[in-house]
């Protein structure tokens, strides 16, 4: 069964007290998190670690904000080390029990019909041989696989699609991959600040020069975008995420 990129939700869950009171605190941005995270929760088979910090850098947002969102307002269930949410792990359940309901039906119809014109059934066989082996034999012509590229770029995070994109890529696309990795690794050595995998192969990411840090000579400072900057060139000059949305001309007019 086709993998679908969407979920189901109740069309009055605006009117639940739980999200009420997170609009209430939060406004529509806090509604807006929320479903942000759902989404990375079906995304990750309903369960992510606690890492606050890295999911406010991939929303834009405060770490103090997602942490509330996450634990005020009885929206999710948590321990020590993840979180979830109750109505995304039963969803994904029924999507799953849905799955293998269908996959039975087709099995059951396949064999009566294999019963039924055992013919036919032989020629299809053979076709699908014959597709099976052209598949391996595509697969086992490229120099690039998925798994090097999931250890090379040392983020984990959306398996699944990220593998399915990758392998509709050219050859001369993974290759640039491969050659691009490495460096894009030395700008970003704290996985907070790496791209999702994803988000790495759907902005073609590779097509772009590994930006080399140039220092403003007067002040010392990288020239760069802030969000290029590694974690402690931020510390060091105080950029915060709040600056992430600033234009390079808003901060030098406050460094003057």
């Amino acid at each position: 069964m086709k993998e679908s990129n969407y979920f189901s939700h109740d069309y009055n869950a605006r009117s639940d007290r739980k999200m009420i009171r997170l609009q209430t605190q939060h406004g529509m941005e806090g509604v807006g998190i929320y479903w942000c995270i759902i989404e990375m929760l079906f995304e990750e088979a309903g369960y992510l670690e606690r890492d606050y910090d890295s999911i406010a850098f991939e929303l834009r947002n405060e770490y103090a904000r997602i942490k509330s969102v996450i634990e005020d307002f009885e929206l999710f269930s948590f321990d020590d080390d993840r979180f979830w949410s109750e109505s995304c792990l039963e969803r994904l359940k029924k999507r799953m029990e849905l799955s293998e309901t269908v996959r039975q039906n087709v099995n059951k119809r396949w064999d009566k019909y294999k019963g039924n014109t055992p013919v036919i059934r032989s020629n299809e066989s053979g076709n699908t041989i014959k597709e099976r082996k052209g598949k391996e034999n595509k697969e086992k012509e490229t120099k690039y696989h998925f798994d090097d590229f999931w250890n090379l770029y040392d983020k984990k995070r959306g398996k699944h699609k990220c593998e399915s994109k990758f392998n509709r890529l050219s050859e001369t696309d993974k290759k640039n991959i491969f050659d691009h990795v490495p460096g894009y690794k030395l700008e970003t050595p704290d996985l907070k600040y790496r791209k999702n995998p994803e988000t790495y192969l759907n902005s073609r990411l590779w097509e772009d020069d590994t930006p080399q840090k140039k220092v403003d000579r007067n002040e010392g400072r990288p020239t760069t975008p802030v969000w290029e900057w590694t974690p402690q060139e931020r510390a060091k000059y105080g950029v915060t995420y709040s600056d992430f949305e600033k234009t390079e001309e808003e901060m030098q007019d406050e460094r003057s």
